[in-house]
């Protein structure tokens, strides 16, 4: 496989299926990628890169980091080569065995997030969260209305809501894989936009923004 959206677009002719839940996976050799967010250097050992073209079926997730250079940054263009398996959901990239992330140059910014209409559609079980899923999005118009979706247990997640929400929703999750740390959510902050790739772990799908800049407070 030698492109993301034969991965992720299940109406293309390459896509694979069924995607081996563990190791060995599907090998995947894909060129030119731009990296969206790399968290190795922060706390996790995964990144995101998507193909400069964007859109649907664009992202994908890296994990297994040991071969991750710190050095890589966002905006960078990588050539990856590893593994492809479903985990738990997920289709991402295993660097487990002779996988590598290779730089090769630079986008010379960092890649624009795409735009999603409406928390909701990205949400769980939202109409376009899997084809969003891997690809840097941005919300817009949200309000904090749980600061711990899981309680009692506590897992580093907030719960947004946008405005019109739709019927039947429950919100978006925000998670904390990067390294964000002025924020303290509370219940009825507003914030004007938050910015992240999309994963899915533990049946839900969730943002995950970068760094502090990615969450827009308005109010508190």
């Amino acid at each position: 496989i030698q492109a993301v959206y034969d991965i992720k677009d299940p109406s293309c002719p390459n896509h694979p299926y069924p995607v081996p839940t563990s190791n060995p996976g599907i090998s995947v050799e894909l060129k030119g990628l731009v990296v969206t967010a790399n968290f190795v250097v922060n706390k996790t050992d995964g990144m995101f890169v998507q193909d400069p073209m964007g859109g649907p079926f664009s992202g994908v997730a890296i994990f297994k980091g040991p071969k991750l250079l710190g050095e890589i940054q966002v905006g960078d263009l990588v050539d990856v080569k590893g593994s492809l398996t479903d985990y738990f959901g997920q289709l991402q990239i295993s660097l487990e065995g002779d996988g590598s992330v290779e730089k090769v140059g630079s986008a010379g910014a960092e890649p624009e997030p795409f735009d999603i209409s409406h928390p909701s559609h990205v949400a769980s079980d939202g109409p376009v969260a899997e084809a969003y899923n891997g690809v840097l999005i941005r919300v817009q118009g949200l309000t904090v209305v749980d600061t711990r979706p899981d309680c009692p247990h506590e897992w580093g997640e907030f719960l947004v809501r946008g405005e019109p929400e739709a019927p039947g929703t429950y919100g978006l999750r925000v998670d904390d894989m990067g390294d964000w740390t002025e924020y303290a959510p509370e219940v009825g902050d507003t914030i004007s936009a938050i910015t992240g790739p999309l994963a899915y772990a533990f049946e839900n799908h969730k943002i995950e923004p970068r760094y502090d800049a990615d969450i827009e407070v308005l109010t508190k």
